[in-house]
């Protein structure tokens, strides 16, 4: 008959995962709510009702003897990235698409020709080389970074960013799935299996495997099967 290794009796054990069995209980508690809906006139109406809410109830030992969390890698944040990067490719492709579709058009139906226009600005416009630098650096440097910089910077820039980013965590996602698949289940696989024969001493408060001669705290229980 199975007995603890501490104290040498058998009366006051039980099988971890029977524990965790008779002490864990699934509750549900009707919880009192306001219903509110609209006749056919258009009149707002509430009365009360009752809405069950399903919550889990565990003792402290029991939540002590829990199994070990299955290993996982998470969320694999790369791949948000890249649709993000994908996606704004796609719209910065379908404005600038757009934008020079416009200007075909302005352009093909102007009753201007592009040569007499230049033309007529440059007779409108005082030489070029009669303004300071200054004067039109500071006057041409907004109109080109809301024009070009800005747009490309939209459009281009931080989406190929996002790609690379994306790229990357994707490739470390990947990395640590590889351990964990390869290094972390196997060992949970294995503790698993010795948390499935664990027996508890309520006596002297340990865990231990029948037949062995060594046993541990609830507090170092994983410990216990991690070994």
């Amino acid at each position: 008959m199975n007995s603890c290794p501490v104290c040498r009796h058998s009366d006051q054990i039980r099988k971890v995962s029977a524990i965790l069995d008779q002490e864990i209980h699934k509750i549900t508690t009707r919880v009192p709510v306001t219903e509110v809906y609209t006749d056919s006139k258009g009149k707002v109406h509430s009365y009360p009702s009752y809405q069950n809410v399903n919550s889990t109830q565990a003792s402290q030992l029991a939540q002590r003897l829990a199994p070990p969390p299955k290993p996982s890698v998470g969320f694999n944040w790369g791949t948000l990235f890249k649709i993000l990067g994908i996606f704004g490719l796609i719209d910065g492709i379908i404005t600038f698409g757009g934008l020079f579709l416009v200007a075909l058009v302005v352009v093909g139906t102007a009753s201007v020709s592009p040569g007499d226009f230049i033309a007529e600005l440059q007779r409108e416009m005082p030489s070029i080389s009669e303004i300071p630098l200054a004067k039109v650096i500071l006057g041409l440097a907004p109109n080109f970074f809301l024009c070009v910089i800005g747009p490309l910077f939209s459009f281009l820039v931080i989406p190929i960013a996002s790609l690379l980013v994306g790229q990357r965590l994707s490739a470390k996602h990947k990395a640590q799935a590889a351990v964990i698949q390869n290094q972390e289940i196997p060992r949970w696989l294995q503790a698993m299996e010795r948390w499935e024969r664990l027996y508890y001493c309520e006596r002297d408060g340990v865990v231990f495997i029948p037949g062995g001669i060594s046993s541990a705290p609830v507090a170092q229980m994983m410990n216990f099967i991690y070994r």
